[in-house]
């Protein structure tokens, strides 16, 4: 987990971040308290096995700017989880094309 966020979170890359219930810098720390505490409440450990997802947005060149694709990223993130799980939106500049990389938590 911390290998692809520090990699999300890389500031040569990086052109806009936001989230959702959780800081990006402690993501990993606060998924797996969250996993902690949901098994403590239910008695149920999380059964899918994986510690966090994650979703991959591009955009065409020049399609949008950096701030446009995150928000469009945490739009998809709040979409796709409901607003029941923590998740993250890196917007990487570093290629020809300005892409999301969205982390959630399992």
């Amino acid at each position: 987990m911390d290998d692809r966020f520090t990699y999300g979170l890389n500031p040569e890359k990086l052109g806009a971040v936001s989230s959702y219930l959780c800081d990006p810098n402690t993501a990993p720390a606060e998924f797996l308290l969250v996993k902690s505490q949901y098994l403590a409440e239910t008695g149920r450990a999380v059964s899918r096995g994986a510690l966090f997802f994650q979703i991959r947005q591009a955009f065409l060149p020049g399609e949008v700017t950096a701030e446009e694709a995150n928000r469009i990223g945490y739009e998809t993130a709040m979409r796709w989880t409901k607003g029941k799980y923590q998740f993250f939106v890196c917007t990487h500049t570093d290629k020809a094309h300005i892409h999301n990389h969205i982390y959630f938590n399992a």
